[in-house]
């Protein structure tokens, strides 16, 4: 007497089962690379830096233009409280003489403060659009500093200090920064004969064999059967 195991032998690759691609949002000159292959990083260290040259000079540009439409602002408020004052003016020299004040003059009074409110409207949408400039800028800014998005092991690095990391377009692929690779949990990815497929089920138990590792036996489970040969 004696236990029956039906066998299913393939063979694959062995992976992280959560890894992260790094690319950069922006086109900038790797200014300081803090990391090296095979090192450990936990979620948010620095990973490296990007000359931040020309995004400090936006971000300085920005912050120009927000400081000249608060003053275009605040010179359209200014006006406004002017041109009330000359119609509330004009208003009660009407009212204690009809004759002091010509329909004309009134007329031009009103529209004056119209015009007025109209300018202050801009110049606030002009600050809002001024201080959206500025944020943008800032988020570029950041971007310069890649920090690690996960804890992990760096198990692939394209770049070296003075190459310049470009972003993907539709026609071009961006430049492939890293790879954090989780290393806690790793999986074998195996092809197996599609007449074998119908012997294998989820929860099966497994046993894995390494080239690196001749002397050593893993065990392992099926968590997921392709759908497609």
């Amino acid at each position: 007497r004696r236990d029956l195991v039906q066998i299913v032998t393939a063979s694959g690759n062995i992976r992280a089962r959560r890894l992260v691609e790094l690319s950069s949002d922006i086109s900038a000159k790797v200014s300081q690379l803090l990391v090296k292959e095979g090192d450990d990083v936990q979620q948010g260290d620095v990973l490296l830096r990007l000359d931040p040259a020309q995004y400090q000079a936006g971000v300085a540009r920005a912050q120009a233009a927000l400081s000249q439409a608060r003053a275009t602002q605040a010179q359209a408020q200014a006006n406004l409280v002017r041109t009330r004052r000359d119609l509330d003016r004009i208003l009660a020299l009407r009212a204690r003489d009809s004759l002091l004040v010509s329909a004309q003059q009134l007329d031009d009074a009103r529209t004056a403060l119209e015009v007025a409110e109209a300018q202050l409207r801009s110049a606030e949408f002009g600050v809002n659009q001024a201080q959206a400039s500025l944020e943008e800028a800032q988020d570029r800014l950041s971007k310069t500093i890649i920090r690690a998005p996960m804890a992990g092991k760096v198990t692939r690095l394209n770049v070296e200090e003075g190459e310049t990391v470009i972003i993907g377009t539709m026609n071009n692929a961006g430049s492939l920064i890293l790879t954090i690779s989780d290393l806690s949990l790793v999986e074998a990815v195996v092809q197996v004969d599609e007449t074998d497929v119908p012997k294998v089920a989820l929860g099966d138990s497994a046993v894995v064999r390494l080239d690196a590792f001749p002397d050593r036996v893993f065990t392992g489970r099926v968590t997921s059967i392709g759908h497609s040969a």
